[in-house]
């Protein structure tokens, strides 16, 4: 494994693509399995910890205007994909 990580480009990026499409396939296939609660715990944990780091970041930024327009962005497109 040690060699793949020299020779290869973006070699990190595609083991982080793996791994999404590994994790992917392993909710698709447990999702309907599962009770309602696992599945709503399994979203809220990570949504605590990034609501937690944004918290600690959003003060550190210094274009808080480009900060809102973007998840004000996010949102919108969000709801438009959805």
């Amino acid at each position: 494994m040690d060699l793949f990580f020299k020779h290869v480009p973006a070699s990190g990026s595609i083991m982080n693509a793996m791994a999404i499409v590994a994790g992917s396939l392993a909710g698709l296939a447990l999702h309907s399995r599962l009770p309602q609660r696992f599945v709503t715990i399994t979203f809220q944990g990570p949504l605590l910890r990034t609501l937690f780091l944004g918290m600690f970041i959003a003060p550190k930024t210094q274009n808080s205007l480009v900060m809102a327009f973007s998840i004000v962005g996010g949102s919108l497109l969000g709801e438009y994909l959805d």
